[in-house]
């Protein structure tokens, strides 16, 4: 969905012409929003798979049964996994309430969008300060000016008043986005590890189970559990991967967006390195959605 509407937007700016030239704000934010959640998904597949392992283990067990702790994930508890996945969460509405802004035709949507940015400026800041005791680079001062440039825009959008928003946003906002971007881009890949042993563990007792029950099985039978074993198998060697994957991703939404900051410091809101950059945001985020399918296809 996401990509179908970055396809057609930036389409019909090539046909028709920009109908505002703040149209490929919308089309960066769409493809940084849906990247941002992918990545979020990544701490849902490490919490998912840590219950499926203990699931597996218990169950290769006969005189085991599962508990409490058995349905407990990795995440409940864990304050510095949370935080992370908040940081996500609020670079996502960062970049949703931007295009939202770059679009909107009444006050009301304006007002919207300007609160939603202030909350996930502010989340930003903070969370980047609590997990690392850093400054995140914007200040109280800074989303003040932000507050005045989103008010200056006016009832009746002015456009021109619109793009000296943008740009204030975008410039304003740049230390926060690179900060958090590279906090994530460092530490996501590391959580691989985790996921992959938890799935190993869950690829090695299905042989075992398959080894103590295969002379009782079928041909059809057996062909179908190596099936699924196989199918594993392969998650488990692409998990690596993926969250190697999920820190480009990282890397990628910081670096998309000083692209964007080079931009509108020279008024341009428009630019082919722009286009560039939101063409491999959103293959990137494709190839990641069929690391899910996949991964929800096996469960």
């Amino acid at each position: 969905m996401f990509l179908t509407a970055i396809i057609t937007i930036i389409s019909a700016t090539f046909i028709f012409g920009c109908a505002r030239p703040t149209t490929h704000i919308k089309a960066f934010s769409l493809a940084s929003e849906e990247l941002a959640t992918l990545a979020m998904r990544g701490y849902e597949v490490l919490d998912e798979t840590t219950v499926q392992r203990k699931i597996a283990e218990v169950a290769a067990d006969p005189k085991q049964i599962p508990d409490d702790d058995t349905f407990v994930g990795l995440l409940e508890g864990q304050e510095d996994l949370a935080i992370r996945i908040m940081a996500l969460d609020y670079l996502r509405d960062y970049s949703a309430a931007l295009g939202d802004l770059s679009t909107a035709d009444v006050r009301i949507d304006i007002d919207k969008a300007s609160k939603d940015l202030y909350g996930a400026l502010v989340g930003l800041r903070d969370t980047f300060q609590e997990e690392t005791g850093k400054d995140a680079g914007i200040e109280d001062e800074d989303l003040a000016i932000i507050a005045t440039a989103v008010d200056a825009i006016g009832t009746v959008i002015a456009e021109a008043k619109r793009r000296v928003a943008i740009k204030t946003i975008v410039i304003k906002a740049d230390p926060a986005v690179q900060n958090v971007s590279k906090l994530l881009r460092d530490e996501v890949p590391i959580f691989g590890e985790f996921v992959k042993a938890n799935l190993s563990t869950i690829e090695t007792e299905m042989i075992k189970s398959y080894q103590r029950r295969a002379e009782k099985l079928t041909f059809d039978q057996r062909v179908a559990y190596i099936q699924q074993i196989r199918k594993q198998h392969r998650i488990t060697e692409k998990s690596g991967n993926f969250f190697r994957d999920l820190g480009t991703a990282a890397e990628m939404l910081g670096s998309s967006h000083a692209a964007l900051r080079k931009a509108v410091e020279k008024n341009k809101f428009t630019t082919s390195e722009i286009i560039e950059h939101i063409g491999e945001l959103a293959d990137f985020a494709k190839s990641l959605r069929e690391f899910y399918k996949e991964l929800l296809e096996s469960e």
